[in-house]
């Protein structure tokens, strides 16, 4: 059938065009032409189905079928500026280099409705579209092409290809000898395949990709193939989902799923400068040597909002080929055991940047690099399931990867390589791993290291962040070794055995084969040990043959028993990092030596003078024990609850007040009376010092008296007591370290006594005043460092005291006094968690001497003001306190003396008020405070 000529108008339906002969068209339109309801078929070579040629061609055509057989015989061509527009149509080519579909030289074709597309033959597409022609498919689409050496879609120069809808395109072959794939855009031409539900793409055999972006080299003529909503799947050795090559090649990929099942068929893969652009999708490779994504020579992809996924043996997530990855918000996914890492650099110069996300190799390496160069760059991204290896560095190739951004990673850093390998974290970041043979490791900013075996690396910075050696076991301590350890404000996380160290150390180590500089903090877990007085050096955490200008300081102190461990820079045997449990005095400055000045005429010699004998050397400063802070108040406690009994007890006078107001009213026999004492004690007798404070209050009573005629009177009653001493605890010599504050806690011991005294007045004027008193006892104790114990006590003070006023007419009167005090005290044993404290029992005394010179008129006055002095001396040394199995004892005052006045007032006859103040200093100059009481007492 022939419409052609101006003005042609050719309608035609329900016909049957059938054609046998070459060169022999089903139909040829060169005007307007309508073919509905029928059939063309043609049989012989170079003839089309329907020819549509020159730019007045245009037509429709609309539930027919079209079927060719000879070679180079279109379904439909659309040459020149022809437009054809499909409805329903059926088209099936059998012949060689026979396409369903022919557009050419702006050629335009567009369908819609059901449009089923079926070419067979070698070469023979099943819709071609090129030098700047059209093609459009919408609604519903069915596209087949099984012959060999074919795309079944085809666009190139400058053509353009859409489809869009829901429909399958299939591209089946056996052998092709070329390279062929369902969609094939070329030479600045694009093709867009757009489905309102999944579209199908599938091919079947070797070398036949799903998608196939061939650029032109020239990026001022785009070449580009857009997937949406597709599903890509490829069976055929070789057969990649997706493949874009040269400049200007764009593949761009949404919403859809690649799936390649057989060997060597990457999901997607880009070179020689042409881009990928990947989102919302899913990209599986089933089989070996079969990435999700390749970037080879230049090539870039870009995947967002994806997973990447592969199972087969050689077969990688990413593979690096000298191309760029951009990874954002996407999973990478690698199942088989035998050489597939998420990520591989195989070769040429590549980088990967990749944000958010997880990498994840169930049996092979996060990061695995044969040759070239790659710099991986990893921002918040999760990588800790792998074979245990994060980065394998193999080969010549030479790695850089960055952790940045909180990344989380797990696995070891192991380079093989002759080149380099480098791992730096950044920004909060954490690896969980050892590192062997690396040539650097760069840890910043807030990041941290989880150390889990001996590891090694040629230099190591550490900048605002935290190494943390991974041990909880004195067999599994690990060692650091580098040339170059460098940096500022780190912190390093040691796990050791707190013992006396030297040869018996036991600890995480770094070694530097070279100089180390930079100042970082260290913090200790211990693992073992009781805590010890260190030997020699102590405890060795780092060895530095080189130059060291480091320092090292504690993060938090490390307390070990009775022990402090303290950090030190430098030893006997050479630079370093070391523990101590000693305090070391600063050494004095070397002074600078004075130039020699210029010399003077040597004058005639003069006799010598008788020499001067050699003066004794200056003898060395000597290092001391370094405690914990906790030791100074279990050792001073116990002392002070020993003087806290004496001084509850205290005098006659002192608890009473002055009783011979009570001869005038013997008819007033039963008497009552309560006082509140106190003082504060400031003592620097020996190396643990305090500064006390001491209260109480004491009521008693008479339970008995008796008066006889000759003046002789007894008084014996009972007591009860309620007291507190708050006591600063210090350390002497602690301020050797660093300048350190001597003060190391807080003890508060309160204490709950009951007892009862018989005191006799003779008529020659001789009192002797018995006491007995028990005393329970807790100490609560708080070091600086937080340690917090209590401890529970008893003690039993008797005391005996005599004195004989010596009156005078005019109403004076001295007064000796002797006294004897003896104490028993018994303290529980304590645990604060890191320090244990013995029971400590104790037997003590205390021997007072002295007077009162005072005035007393009991007919006159109303007032009993007196002075007093007293010498006293503790009998027995100071009670001897185990700290975790060291003892000590103190050396505290033996000897005071004290001096101060009081009185006592009668209120009414009935009632009397009594007070004292008393100075207390002892003779070495070591010990000084003051004491009161303040009393009232009633008779009846």
């Amino acid at each position: 059938m022939d419409a052609n000529g101006v003005g042609t108008s050719v309608h035609g339906s329900n016909l049957a065009i059938a054609t046998s002969g070459a060169n022999a068209n089903g139909v040829f339109v060169g005007d307007d032409f309508l073919l509905s309801d029928s059939t063309v078929t043609t049989s012989g070579t170079d003839a089309d189905g329907i020819k549509f040629l020159g730019s007045n061609s245009t037509g429709v055509i609309q539930n027919s079928s079209i079927a060719t057989s000879g070679a180079t015989a279109n379904g439909i061509s659309v040459i020149a500026g022809g437009d054809s527009q499909l409805n329903g149509v059926s088209i099936n080519t059998t012949g060689d280099e026979s396409f369903g579909i022919y557009a050419t030289s702006s050629g335009n074709v567009s369908s819609q409705g059901l449009l089923s597309v079926n070419s067979t033959g070698s070469g023979s597409s099943a819709i071609v579209a090129q030098d700047n022609s059209n093609v459009d498919v919408r609604d519903r689409f069915n596209i087949v092409s099984t012959g060999d050496d074919a795309s079944a879609i085809s666009a190139t120069d400058s053509s353009t290809i859409t489809l869009s809808g829901t429909g399958t395109i299939e591209k089946n072959s056996s052998s092709s000898i070329f390279t062929t794939s369902a969609i094939y855009a070329a030479s600045g031409s694009s093709v867009s395949i757009q489905g309102t539900d999944a579209i199908n793409i599938n091919t079947t055999g070797a070398n036949i990709h799903g998608a196939y972006v061939d650029g032109s080299g020239d990026l001022n003529n785009p070449t580009s193939i857009s997937l949406t909503n597709t599903k890509i799947s490829t069976a055929g050795v070789g057969a990649l989902g997706a493949y874009a090559i040269k400049e200007g090649a764009t593949l761009n990929v949404v919403d859809s799923n690649i799936n390649t099942k057989n060997s060597s068929a990457a999901g997607v893969m880009t070179r020689d400068g042409a881009i990928a652009n990947i989102s919302n999708s899913n990209i599986l490779t089933e089989s070996h040597i079969s990435a999700a994504v390749r970037a080879v020579s230049g090539g870039k992809i870009n995947v967002t909002d994806s997973a990447l996924e592969t199972k087969g043996n050689y077969s990688p997530g990413v593979s690096l080929e000298g191309g760029d990855v951009v990874l954002t918000n996407t999973t990478v996914n690698t199942t088989n055991s035998i050489q597939s890492p998420a990520i591989l650099q195989n070769r040429g110069v590549s980088t990967l940047s990749m944000t958010g996300g997880e990498l994840s190799s169930l049996a092979g390496e996060s990061i695995y690099a044969i040759e070239g160069n790659g710099t991986i760059q990893l921002n918040e991204v999760n990588s800790t399931v792998n074979n245990g290896v994060f980065i394998q560095n193999t080969g010549a190739a030479a790695l850089e990867v960055n952790a940045d951004a909180n990344s989380v990673v797990s696995g070891d850093a192991i380079n093989t390589s002759s080149s380099t390998a480098s791992l730096s974290l950044n920004n909060g970041s954490v690896w969980t791993g050892k590192a062997v043979d690396m040539t650097n490791l760069n840890i910043a900013n807030g990041s941290q290291w989880n150390v889990t075996g001996d590891s090694n690396s040629a230099a190591i910075t550490l900048n605002s962040a935290l190494i943390n050696f991974q041990s909880s076991s004195v067999n599994d301590v690990k060692t650091i070794t580098t040339n170059s350890f460098s940096g500022n404000n780190g912190t390093i996380n040691f796990n050791t055995v707190l013992n006396e160290g030297d040869a018996n150390t036991v600890t995480d180590k770094i070694v530097v084969n070279g100089d180390a500089a930079g100042s970082h903090k260290i913090n200790i877990n211990q693992i073992g040990g009781t805590g010890a007085l260190t030997v020699n050096d102590g405890i060795k955490l780092a060895s530095i043959s080189g130059q060291d200008t480091s320092s090292v300081t504690l993060s938090k102190p490390v307390v070990a028993g009775a022990y402090e461990y303290l950090a030190y820079n430098g030893g006997q045997s050479g630079n370093g990092w070391y523990l101590r449990s000693t305090l070391e005095p600063t050494p004095e400055p070397t002074e600078e030596p004075t130039p020699n000045p210029t010399p003077e005429p040597t004058p005639n010699p003069t006799p010598n003078p008788t020499p001067e004998p050699t003066p004794n050397p200056t003898p060395a400063p000597t290092s001391e024990p370094s405690y914990n802070p906790s030791v100074p108040g279990y050792v001073i406690a116990p002392y002070l609850n020993r003087m806290y009994g004496y001084q509850t007890v205290g005098t006659l006078h002192e608890r009473v007040g002055e009783q011979e107001n009570i001869k005038k009213e013997s008819n007033m026999p039963q008497g009552a009376w309560g006082r509140i004492g106190g003082g504060e004690t400031k003592s620097n007798a020996d190396r643990f010092n305090y500064d006390a404070d001491t209260w109480f209050a004491q009521l008693g009573g008479d339970l008995y008296n008796n008066f006889d005629e000759d003046g002789t009177r007894v008084h014996s009653g009972v007591f009860a007591t309620f007291g507190q001493v708050s006591t600063s605890a210090k350390d002497s010599v602690r301020g050797m370290y660093q300048g350190r504050s001597t003060t190391t806690g807080k003890i508060n011991s309160k204490g709950y006594g009951v007892g009862a005294y018989y005191t006799s007045y003779f008529s020659n004027d001789v009192y002797v005043d018995t006491v007995a008193q028990y005393t329970h006892y807790r100490n609560e104790y708080n070091s600086i460092y937080g340690s917090d114990a209590t401890q529970d006590g008893d003690g039993v003070t008797l005391s005996v005291e005599a004195g004989k006023p010596f009156k005078y007419t005019n109403g004076l009167y001295l007064e000796p006094q002797v006294q004897l005090m003896y104490q028993y005290l018994h303290l529980d044993a304590t645990n604060d968690g890191v320090a244990y404290v013995k029971s400590t029992s104790d037997n003590s005394g205390l021997a007072r001497i002295g007077g009162r010179l005072g005035y007393d008129s009991v007919k006159t006055s109303n007032a009993h003001p007196y002075l007093t002095a007293n010498v006293l001396t503790n009998i027995g040394r100071s009670p001897d306190v185990t700290v975790s199995s060291v003892k000590f004892n103190q050396d505290y005052s033996d000897q005071w003396y004290e001096v101060g006045g009081g009185f006592t007032g009668d209120i009414t006859k009935n009632a009397s008020l009594y007070a004292d103040m008393k100075y207390q200093h002892d003779f070495e100059g070591n010990m000084h405070g003051f004491a009161g009481n303040l009393g009232i007492r009633v008779n009846w």
